[in-house]
């Protein structure tokens, strides 16, 4: 969150806040604090996981060596947010 608030006033020109946040008290912090920073427009950008089958899809891509059974309980705790854009998987 430091790193990100940083960037906030520093008035960089994007910020990207990359995270597996799978609950909005995880990450309702950083959405705030954009609504308070007038000169930024938030957009949170989803990845569309709608089962277990796409969840295994996606754990098999990633690069960072987070077992199955973590991404399959992240997936069971999902909160989508109402604002999302959520973009489907490519595989």
């Amino acid at each position: 969150m430091n790193t990100f608030l940083k960037a906030l006033l520093s008035k960089s020109h994007i910020i990207i806040v990359d995270n597996t946040n799978s609950q909005y008290w995880e990450y309702e912090n950083y959405i705030l604090a954009t609504r308070l920073s007038p000169s930024y427009q938030l957009k949170i950008i989803e990845l569309h996981c709608v089962d277990k089958k796409v969840c295994d899809r996606m754990n098999e891509r990633n690069t960072h060596g987070v077992p199955n059974t973590s991404s399959q309980n992240m997936f069971k705790r999902w909160e989508s947010h109402p604002e999302a854009l959520l973009v489907e998987p490519h595989f």
